[in-house]
């Protein structure tokens, strides 16, 4: 395979709703590809040919890449934040089924502890004797997975690294800042509503389950940054009574005006939401393109 064959198939990248994740049929082609001897010198050249080839190594998260092609690499992260309504509202859930659609991308937990019984324990918070007077950022396989626990289920997902940051109320952004910056995809999704308050994101999806209706403080204050609301549903049909029910207690407790018109979407309508959260990231990435075009390095 050519330079021009690669880029034409990363030119040619597409969502396929029917399937509900990218379509990777180029994507197997470009592995095979990377086992010749010449790909270090012909990646290079990929990267440089063209937007398309910047598309393929964007969306899946390659990072080996040397040279002028690692400096036009070398940015942040799209961050895409999934926060939810309560506890048990199946944020984890969707972080796994995004992380199924978008091959490459790393995933963040935030996990917030107290000092103090958080219900799950008489005595004690369920993370209170990980808390540590800094933030604890654990990151790795080795650190991060366990069967079952909501990390491990991010690396049975697909993703190509997990990290979990334990932190105090105090250590929200410190915690948040040195787990981000372990971030080698060009793409994380990050679950959590507390560090909303100290960082911008490229999206921000809220998850609510329309039969528990309440909402914590920390999510009310994160949904005028919210880009889209999914209403999980553990597996089983919203039927119309129950979405009624959410609509009329959302009216009532007065959310429209914290988020107008946020789009609603649900498990039918994941493969729309995916598109979006593609669609920015493919945005975040055009901006960083352009920023880094406009650095003194590239100025000459």
């Amino acid at each position: 395979m050519c330079i021009q064959q690669i880029t034409l198939h990363c030119q040619a990248l597409f969502y396929n709703n029917s399937r509900g994740q990218i379509d990777l049929r180029f994507y197997a082609e470009l592995s095979q590809f990377e086992e010749d001897a010449l790909f270090p010198s012909a990646r290079t050249s990929c990267v440089e040919a063209s937007d398309g080839a910047i598309l393929w190594h964007a969306l899946f998260g390659r990072t080996e890449l040397t040279g002028p092609a690692a400096a036009r690499s070398n940015m942040s992260p799209t961050i895409v934040a999934v926060g939810g309504f309560n506890s048990n509202s199946g944020k984890t859930t969707l972080v796994c089924e995004l992380l199924r659609a978008l091959p490459g991308w790393e995933a963040l937990k935030m996990t917030r502890g107290h000092y103090r019984s958080c219900g799950k324990d008489p005595h004690a918070c369920c993370v209170s004797h990980l808390l540590a007077e800094e933030p604890v950022v654990r990151t790795g396989r080795p650190e991060t997975y366990a069967p079952g626990k909501d990390t491990g289920r991010f690396w049975d997902a697909g993703a190509s690294n997990v990290h979990w940051a334990i932190v105090t109320d105090r250590q929200v952004e410190e915690g948040f800042r040195a787990a981000l910056s372990l971030v080698r995809s060009t793409g994380v999704l990050v679950e959590g509503n507390s560090f909303l308050r100290f960082a911008e994101t490229d999206f921000a999806v809220l998850v609510a389950r329309p039969d528990v209706l309440r909402i914590k403080p920390t999510a009310r204050r994160a949904l005028p940054k919210a880009s889209a609301l999914y209403l999980s549903d553990d597996g089983q049909t919203l039927d119309a009574a129950c979405r009624l029910r959410f609509e009329e207690w959302w009216c009532g407790a007065r959310l429209e005006e914290l988020a107008p018109a946020l789009p609603v979407y649900t498990r039918e309508s994941l493969p729309q939401l995916v598109e979006r959260i593609v669609s920015a990231h493919m945005r975040a990435l055009d901006e960083s393109s352009v920023c880094d075009a406009l650095t003194p390095a590239h100025a000459s």
